[in-house]
């Protein structure tokens, strides 16, 4: 496998050939992995793998370009158009998501809501035991956790995973550009992380900004 960007650049590209590759090793396929070398303290070594081969080339640096690849490919552009459809996708504020499912939480009559943290929780008998933030407890014969990065209940029932923290920070932002972009996305990977714009949905030309930038 052959990829202009891996690891320690951070972006989608490099986390799906790691995936792919590992995948394909599990399967008992030789697998070698052919990525750029970024140089001494970089530190690219911190992601060797032992369940497959990894080779480093020298990556060249092009003028006025901060991307350091070993080949350099045209501007790669997709249009939706193409596909027949309108948009590959639509950005709405999570305001408005949240509208819509309180407007059908509203007429469900088995639901209830509370609106109070989760400080604990225990399997006690055949039910699960909830202790709320507020003092009062719960209880249930089945729970769902969506509780974020640090579930309590993934931690109660076991759920293992693998975790790796990335000395990077995210800064996401609202932009107004001088000029439209056409309802496009545009995104750029630089050594520091990825430079995302997206269209901001109704909020045109307001584009959404993400930048992911060594701490």
């Amino acid at each position: 496998m052959l990829s202009d960007v891996y690891f320690p650049r951070v972006n989608g590209v490099s986390t799906s050939i790691r995936t792919f590759a590992q995948s394909l090793a599990r399967m008992g396929h030789s697998v070698t992995v052919v990525a750029p070398d970024y140089g001494p303290g970089s530190g690219q070594e911190q992601h060797d793998s032992d369940e497959f081969e990894l080779v480093r080339l020298a990556s060249r640096v092009i003028f006025f370009d901060p991307e350091d690849r070993l080949i350099r490919a045209p501007e790669t552009l997709f249009d939706s158009r193409d596909a027949g459809l309108d948009a590959f996708g639509w950005n709405f504020p999570n305001v408005k998501l949240l509208d819509a499912f309180e407007t059908v939480r509203a007429t469900l009559g088995g639901l209830e809501t509370r609106e109070v943290a989760l400080a604990g929780i225990e399997r006690v008998g055949d039910v699960w035991q909830l202790r709320l933030a507020d003092g009062s407890l719960a209880e249930a014969p089945l729970i769902v956790g969506s509780d974020g990065k640090k579930s309590l209940v993934r931690v109660a029932t076991d759920f293992r995973a693998r975790e790796h923290g990335f000395t990077q920070a995210a800064l996401v932002c609202d932009l107004e550009l001088g000029r439209p972009l056409g309802g496009a996305s545009v995104e750029f990977h630089y050594d520091q992380g990825p430079f995302t714009l997206v269209p901001a949905g109704d909020r045109e030309p307001t584009w959404s900004g993400l930048t992911i930038a060594r701490s």
